[in-house]
């Protein structure tokens, strides 16, 4: 079976509540909050995140053997994910 991964973002109450309701009231749980839960929480803080597979294609033949460019390079790569600014400025 193929698989899709997707990036979702829920309120930190609304996914406390889902949590609650998985210990404590499984049978209430609908087809997104099974989602939900299976899912992997992104920690507080985190980067931006980008496809390093891409990255790496893109930039394969301008490295060539040294870095001058790698800064550019990853400021300029795809992002997939908003870095959680908030939290990882304190």
């Amino acid at each position: 079976m193929n698989k899709v991964q997707v990036v979702i973002e829920v309120g930190e109450k609304t996914y406390e509540d889902i949590m609650y309701d998985y210990e404590h009231k499984p049978q209430n749980l609908t087809f997104l909050d099974k989602v939900i839960v299976n899912g992997t929480p992104l920690p507080k803080g985190h980067g931006r995140l980008i496809d390093e597979n891409q990255l790496i294609k893109e930039i394969r033949d301008d490295i060539v053997g040294n870095f001058d460019n790698l800064e550019y390079w990853l400021s300029a790569a795809d992002t997939i994910v908003e870095a959680d600014k908030a939290e990882s400025e304190e």
